[in-house]
């Protein structure tokens, strides 16, 4: 079909070629007789050169006797000649010579020659004179008219045909007879001593056809696909097709063919190759040798991996040889042939993916595994990575034996470091459904449960049992056990956990190592209940010690944090935290260790520290599309927007966790941001959505974990904000006593006794209130600015209206610290009262002022997010703008105009600023109204918050 089909395109840049043949003809016919032998690869011209020289030929006059070479009929002795003689026009006298042929080659029919030469089967046993009367007929053929006498792929030519036609160049000269055959440069040639023998004789000349340019390849696509097309496709047509006709005109039928079936052409008007396409390439390697086609299935199979890619082109051909057990020169002469074909380039590749995919798609099932499994064993064998050779054995779909399964797991680990879950995957079920090892298949469910974990922590449940069964079998190792013991963990079972934890201290513990030891000290910080079960297992020394810097690290991380939990923030507590974040990267065995040093940031309230850091894993994390580790990220980073005040960022980022995986998947971590989104709803006033997010069950293992300590607290707030207060207060109470039975009584952690006092205020219980809040303050250190602000902000309301201001005034200097701005507005906004009852109209409302505008920074953007996307965008980026405007002119303040500025923002008179920098009423007044001038303001309450927030010399005077 195809071969058929190339008219158009195969004599382009032939002119010369054709010229010749014709020069050839002109001398035929001038009596001198001529042989041309054309020789090109695969639709390389040769047979429309062929056509082309006929109809000159009969135009000029002359007869045609042809004949085609075929491999089906190259058994048959003088098949080729028959088909001369039987379509020439033969005199009376010459018919019965037809006759004599056909006896012959039937005579001929499986003999050997013994005076050939080696010229083949059933040569010389022809009658003697059949040479001699052929030429004589032919001769006088030409007597009438000259005679073309062309033979196409003489490569398939009998043998028997070939001697006659060998004989017959021998009496070609002096007659008008002219002889041109064709031959395949991609099949082994003719027989030696006739193409010697031909191509040495004096009337004869040689034509090569070779491949065509990128210039002709580009003259032919703009003839039929235009020039804009052949502009942008040019290129790429001669790169997939090496200048192969037959391709070239492949692609081109396939890029009309898409043209016609959609609504816009010049979207099909790229290399994209088709059905066409791959039929040509078949088409090509079908006329070549079987050895031809053999190296490039291998080459097809090889390609899978990658393996001849990343190989020099020396040891691919050996590894060619070796899948296909031939020899060197065999594979050589197959892969010239296929380069020259167009279908490997020079680095052994196909020049397209269509053209591999065809080769394998032809190739049945029994002899592609084969191939497949060769390849893997001789890879395995060289040693290659086992990524590769897993290529290989995926494509045959069964591994059976023990270093199979082992390259599995290799694979695995290798793909899940690259975030290829997907590959992972495909390679532990392939693993897995053939492995009959009980030591290997835990190893294998391991590693499986490590893959889902990552995109969906729920359907890793089901490997739980399974690999807890292994571990009391000991078959478990030490990573292993340590992955085991996160998910139990995670779904709460804290039993279980707690059970395999005790084994190790009375099993033997051959292959629990640092890791499983590591593993619980950084588990134990969010599942207290365990700690003393930890205690009593590490007590016994580890009997495979290793000096693994990553998990000494870890134990970094979780030192970090239980020190915040049980003693407090603290420098050294944020040091360590941040040299841990600083070198960490996201893993598997990483992740808990991540998080633990971030929430001993969070905990040791540096959020300002926290965030940057957490929003840079977060992107990692989103960028790898690992899910599981976005949800965790995200529910720190509500926790952190949380604590710095930032309510809708809260409420965005604990959705965000929640929606990364299923609900039912979270297990009690659930509890983490659910607890978070609760908390910055009830802040915002939701108090309906608030109970609608709090209706989500968690499992009664929860208050086992420190995520039950954050649900409770949310679940107090909520009964709080619903007048519930006795069910507030139990909910705080109970918070409060695991969280001194777990000794992790921290307030900058959760500080529950802030939140109970809330509840006794609203009970009229200063007393009580006043109580747990001296005690709260009494607990934090220097560093715990949050808690001690929150603290002082509720405890200034338990004090008389006098002696309120300046309890505010250390509460909002703590809270500015902290970086709570919603707190901060809270805090103003209690001062702003106080001013009012105590007569301070111009103080009340300059404080009222600055919590409202802290409130309405903070107040979620109303309307459709997607509609408003646009608009915040451009407001995101005027607000950065005008952010800049108040900066650049207080920095052209001078300092004695800022400290007075200062002073005037947190609502001191002037004569109180006065005393307190030891200059005059008058000078005061100067100061200010250079202030308002250079700040364009045109009283305190407009001041920019720039100096509102800067509580340094406001404290100052205030003592």
């Amino acid at each position: 079909m195809w071969l058929g089909e190339v008219e158009y395109v195969l004599l382009v840049e032939r002119d010369q070629e054709l010229g010749t043949l014709k020069s050839l003809f002109a001398d035929t016919m001038r009596g001198n007789g001529r042989v041309a032998v054309v020789s090109g690869g695969v639709a390389s011209g040769k047979t429309e050169l062929l056509r082309s020289m006929v109809e000159h030929s009969i135009a000029s006059g002359a007869l045609h006797l042809n004949a085609n070479g075929s491999p089906m009929e190259r058994a048959i002795p003088l098949g080729v000649l028959h088909q001369l003689l039987s379509r020439a026009p033969l005199n009376s006298e010459h018919v019965p010579l037809v006759t004599a042929v056909l006896a012959s080659s039937r005579s001929a029919v499986g003999m050997v020659g013994v005076h050939s030469g080696g010229m083949g089967k059933g040569i010389d046993r022809l009658p003697l004179n059949l040479v001699r009367d052929v030429a004589d007929a032919l001769t006088a053929l030409a007597r009438t008219a000259p005679v073309l006498v062309t033979v196409d792929d003489i490569q398939y030519a009998d043998f028997a045909s070939l001697n006659c036609l060998r004989h017959l160049v021998d009496h070609l000269q002096g007659s008008r007879i002219m002889m041109v055959l064709t031959e395949s440069t991609h099949s082994a040639p003719v027989h030696p001593v006739f193409h010697t023998e031909t191509l040495r004789s004096r009337i004869c000349s040689r034509v090569r056809l070779g491949t065509l340019s990128e210039t002709a390849v580009r003259a032919v696509t703009a003839e039929h696909l235009g020039t804009d097309a052949a502009d942008r496709l040019a290129r790429d047509y001669f790169r997939c097709t090496g200048g192969n006709p037959l391709l070239v005109r492949a692609l081109i039928d396939d890029a009309q063919a898409a043209t016609v079936t959609t609504t816009t052409a010049g979207a099909a008007l790229e290399c994209a190759p088709g059905y066409g396409f791959r039929q040509a390439v078949l088409a090509c390697l079908e006329r070549g040798e079987e050895q031809t086609r053999d190296v490039a299935r291998a080459a097809a199979v090889l390609e899978t991996s990658g393996a001849l890619a990343a190989s020099t082109v020396a040891d691919a051909k050996v590894l060619l040889r070796r899948v296909l057990d031939t020899d060197p020169d065999t594979v050589d002469t197959a892969l010239g042939v296929l380069d020259a074909m167009g279908v490997l380039d020079g680095s052994l590749a196909f020049r397209h993916a269509a053209g591999r995919a065809a080769v394998l798609d032809d190739l049945d099932r029994e002899r592609r595994a084969q191939l497949h499994f060769r390849a893997a064993q001789l890879l395995h064998l060289e040693g290659a990575p086992a990524r590769r050779i897993a290529a290989h054995l995926v494509a045959i779909g069964h591994a059976g034996s023990s270093w199979e399964a082992e390259v599995l797991l290799e694979a695995a680990d290798h793909a899940l470091a690259e975030d290829d879950t997907e590959n992972a995957s495909r390679y532990l079920e392939l693993a897995e459904a053939g492995c009959s090892d009980d030591d290997q298949l835990a190893r294998i469910r391991a590693a499986l449960s490590r893959v889902e974990w990552r995109l969906n922590p729920g359907t890793a449940l089901r490997y739980l049992q399974p690999l807890f069964d292994a571990f009391t079998r000991n078959q478990l190792g030490d990573g292993d056990a340590s992955t085991l013991l996160r998910y139990l963990l995670w779904h709460g079972r804290v039993d279980k956990a707690a059970e395999a934890i005790e084994r190790t201290a009375h099993a033997d513990r051959s292959r629990v190592g640092l890791q499983f030891g590591s593993a619980c000290q950084l588990l134990v910080n969010s599942y207290p209940p365990l700690r003393p079960v930890v205690a009593r297992a590490q007590q016994l020394p580890v009997i495979e010690p290793y000096a693994a810097a990553n998990v000494s690290r870890c134990a970094q991380a979780a030192n970090a944090l239980h020190t915040v939990l049980t003693e407090g923030p603290g420098n050294r507590v944020t040091e360590s935290a941040l040299q841990y974040l600083q070198r960490a990267k996201l893993s598997d065995s990483t992740v808990e260790a991540v998080e633990s040093a971030l929430l001993a940031l969070v905990y040791g309230e540096r959020t300002d520290k926290a965030g940057p850091l957490c929003d840079e894993l977060l992107e990692e994390a989103t960028s790898r599309g690992v899910r599981t580790w976005q949800a965790v990220l995200c529910g720190i980073r509500a926790e952190i927007a949380l604590r710095q005040g930032d309510l809708p960022a809260a409420r965005q980022y604990a959705e965000r966790a929640l929606a990364s995986i299923p609900r039912q998947s979270w297990g009690v971590a659930a509890a983490g941001p659910l607890a978070t989104l609760a908390l910055a709803t009830l802040a915002m006033g939701e108090v309906d959505t608030a109970a609608e997010q709090l209706e989500f069950q968690v499992p009664d293992s929860v208050f086992q974990s420190r995520f039950g300590l954050h649900y409770l607290q949310a679940r107090g707030h909520y009964y709080l904000a619903t007048d519930q207060l006795q069910a507030a207060l139990a909910d705080f109470r109970f918070c409060g006593a695991l969280m001194r039975e777990w000794g992790i009584d921290s307030p900058s952690f959760l500080p529950w006794r802030s939140d109970a006092a809330q509840v006794h205020l609203r009970l009229g219980e200063a007393a009580k209130a006043q109580e747990l809040l001296t005690e709260q303050l009494d607990l934090t250190c220097a560093a715990s600015h949050r808690a001690r602000g929150v603290s002082l902000f509720l405890l200034a309301r338990t004090k008389e209206v006098g002696k309120r201001v300046a309890v505010f005034r250390q509460a909002i200097d703590s809270l500015y610290a902290a970086g709570d701005r919603f707190m901060l507005s809270k805090a103003m906004h209690g001062l702003g009262q106080t001013y009012h009852s105590l007569n301070e109209p111009g103080k009340a409302r300059m404080f009222k002022h600055r919590a409202e505008q802290l409130a309405r920074e903070l107040r979620p953007a109303g309307g459709d997010a997607e509609r408003a996307e646009p608009d915040a965008r451009g407001g995101a980026e005027r607000a950065e703008e005008k952010a800049h405007e108040p900066q650049a002119r207080v920095s052209s303040l001078t300092s004695s105009e800022r400290r007075v500025a200062e002073l005037a923002a947190h609502g001191y008179t002037n004569r109180e600023i006065s005393r307190h920098l030891y200059i005059t009423v008058s000078t005061v007044e100067q100061h200010l109204t250079r202030v308002y001038r250079k700040l364009n303001v045109g009283s305190r309450a407009a001041l920019p918050r720039e100096l509102q927030l800067d509580m340094k010399t406001a404290d100052t005077a205030a003592s």
